[in-house]
This record gives C-alpha cells, structure tokens and sequence, in this order.
C-alpha cells in the first residue's frame, strides 16, 4: 500500500451555497461534519447528511449543493489503489466516528507541524483508507425520480432568480436535452414552462393579497420586463394581471359580505 498525503482543508458553508464542478488530480475525501445537501459525481447525484463521506477518484468531475449550513473537513491524497480499490461514492462513518477521530488528527498535525508531522501525515492517510474499507458503508446513488424532484425544488425555491437551465441539467447528470424530456415526462411540462407556471403562480398570489404595483410584483417573480410579466399571464390564464387583481378582490369582497 503507498499512500501519500496531499492537502487538508476545513471550512463550515452557508445555507444554499454551492461549489463548482470541479476535478483533481489527486483522490479527494469530504467529511461533512454538519448540514445536509447533495452532491454530484460524474452525473450520479448522492445525498449527504451529517457523518458521511465522499470520495472522488482523480479526475473525476463533482460538485454540490449545500441545503443547510455545512461543516466540511477535506483531505487530497494519492494512492495506489492496492490492495483496496476505492470506489466514487458516499460513505457513512461508524457510530464512534471513527473516520472524523482521524481526520481531526490530521487535523491537529497539520496545525502544530512537529518533528515528523508529515510522515505521521501519510500515516494517518493510509489509515483512514483502511477504516474506510472496515467502517463505511456506501450509499446509493438517487433514482432519476429523485434527481428530477430535487431539479424541481431548486425551481420552486429559486424561481424569482435567473436559472440557467442547462446548467441545471448539467448538475443533475444529464445532457440538457435528455433533461428536458425527462422533465416533461415526469411534469407534463419543460423546464422553462414550469419555471413560467412558478412564477405566474406567484403573481397570482400577490395579485390577489397585495397592494404591490405590476412592476414590483413582475421583479419579485422573476420575469424581466412588465409587458413580458403580462404577456405570459395572459398566455397562462386568460385573462390580463390586472383583470385577474380586480376579479378576485372583487369575489373575495363578496365572500366577506356573506
């Protein structure tokens, strides 16, 4: 077994903040300390959760998305991959976190740098890949249900933003035309027709509990312009903002008379 020591990093990410896709050339193992999200490996979304593992190949192309305030501790190796091979995926730590006591001692030696802290640094990288084969066990990659559902999410939840769809299918695995026709088999319709329905819905709503102005109500849901606000209203509903604002005002002013 050579194993060699490369990097070691530590960091807690904020709510909704996301990392690149990005590679190494090195194998790279994330222990997400805290938090919960998802990752991407080579197109195979996985969820983390506090007390689990990732582990990249080199080369291997990931990035992810933090749900939650996220504590990470990360280290870079190299390895020749005997006599364990080590597989792209999530792993779960022990119930005495066993694979986190050796990365914070990494840790530590890293910070106090005494005599001999780099040899001391391989050997507790050769030994948190044996603990990886002894104690982790890995978990299954999502289904493209669960993919398209979290491609859904995001929508719902960053609908006012500027969402540029086909990075959205790149971070879900996809080409973005296998995407799209994913996405309308399981909705009835595009992305981008969902993300106008999302928005549209959400005009409906403050149109009808507000006293917002078309424009403000048009930038809080997301779409460039008023005049392309009520054209797509209209495309959707029948019927333009400010007809649908006097109607529904007007039943629910009705409904409190009875």
């Amino acid at each position: 077994m050579h194993c060699q020591f490369d990097f070691l990093f530590y960091a807690t990410h904020k709510q909704g903040t996301y990392v690149d896709l990005h590679k190494h050339n090195c194998y790279e193992l994330v222990y997400y300390v805290s938090g919960t999200g998802m990752m991407n490996l080579n197109g195979e979304w996985y969820p983390y959760s506090a007390n689990t593992i990732t582990l990249t190949r080199p080369d291997h192309l990931h990035d992810e998305r933090h749900d939650t305030e996220t504590e990470v501790i990360f280290i870079g190796f190299t390895y020749d991959d005997y006599p364990i091979p080590l597989a792209n995926g999530i792993y779960i730590d022990d119930a005495n976190q066993t694979l986190l006591t050796l990365l914070l001692q990494m840790k530590h030696e890293m910070l106090e740098k005494k005599p001999l802290f780099s040899v001391k640094l391989d050997v507790l990288t050769q030994l948190v890949v044996i603990e990886l084969e002894r104690t982790g066990k890995r978990v299954s990659a999502l289904p493209d249900s669960e993919k398209l559902l979290h491609a859904r999410l995001y929508i719902d939840e960053n609908y006012s933003q500027k969402l540029n769809m086909p990075q959205l299918a790149q971070i879900s695995g996809y080409s973005y035309d296998y995407f799209r026709h994913l996405f309308k088999r399981n909705t009835g319709l595009s992305p981008v027709q969902y993300l106008i329905q999302r928005r549209v819905n959400q005009a409906k709503l403050e149109l009808a509990n507000t006293d917002k102005k078309l424009a403000a109500i048009a930038m809080d849901c997301g779409f460039s312009t008023t005049s392309q606000f009520s054209k797509l209203f209209r495309e959707l509903t029948g019927e333009q903002p400010v007809g649908y604002r006097r109607r529904t005002k007007s039943l629910a002013a009705q409904e409190a008379i009875r």
